[in-house]
């Protein structure tokens, strides 16, 4: 099965990251959004496709100032958010 989810906006309400750390930020977002969907699935009726024009996720706090640490923050509340657009 093949899976794409597209985020065209992140917006973060806090500190600005340089390029290289908002870089690091989305490749860990992208690793651990796609870890979590391969190890636990996709919640009921994603499978089949959707589209949500708003945000999803909630409020996450930044973990650290490791970008890391705060895009697979931010993956977790994304994942979570996805059963919330079924």
């Amino acid at each position: 099965m093949e899976v794409r989810v597209h985020i065209e906006r992140l917006i973060l309400d806090g500190p600005s990251l340089g390029p290289a750390d908002r870089e690091r930020l989305e490749a860990a977002l992208s690793t651990e959004l796609s870890r979590m969907i391969a190890e636990r699935g996709l919640p009921p009726g994603v499978a089949r496709g959707f589209a949500i024009p708003g945000s999803i996720g909630g409020t996450v706090s930044r973990p650290s100032t490791d970008p890391e640490a705060y895009g697979r923050a931010l993956a977790g509340a994304v994942y979570a958010g996805l059963g919330d657009g079924t």
